[in-house]
């Protein structure tokens, strides 16, 4: 109706009304995922250790750079890197498994199940829920 207008609120405020043009509008983008639970334990991992040389602690970039440099993936931003460490991980708490000091068969072919539990892609329809 008034194709002068580039932006969609000042076009739904005159065509629909004050009312209308303050509702937000459902997203149309999709995004997929590139990371998945293998990628997010490394990446934990990496936090956990001594930064490169040079550095008091990691950054989200470095974290980034780092995955990179590793081969991991071809790219990823320190945002979506910040966005898996915001998720009440606190990998920082956490210095290493504790294993019982005799070989035990059974521990660790159970401890193999649970990691890989959390190497499986997210799905929407099933989430993983931890519960310790």
């Amino acid at each position: 109706m008034f194709p002068w207008l580039s932006n969609n609120k000042p076009r739904k405020f005159i065509e629909e009304g004050f009312e209308s043009s303050l509702k937000r509008c459902a997203t149309q983008l999709i995004y997929e995922r590139k990371t998945d639970g293998n990628f997010e334990t490394k990446l934990v991992t990496l936090f956990c250790s001594t930064p490169s040389k040079g550095f008091a602690r990691w950054s989200l970039r470095l974290l980034a750079n780092k995955r990179i440099e590793l081969n991991y993936v071809e790219n990823v931003s320190p945002l979506t890197v910040g966005n898996i460490l915001k998720n009440e991980l606190k990998p920082w708490k956490i210095k290493r498994w504790t294993i019982p000091s005799e070989k035990n068969g059974a521990f660790e072919a159970n401890m193999e199940r649970v990691l890989n539990v959390y190497k499986r892609p997210y799905d929407r329809d099933f989430p993983m829920v931890c519960i310790g």
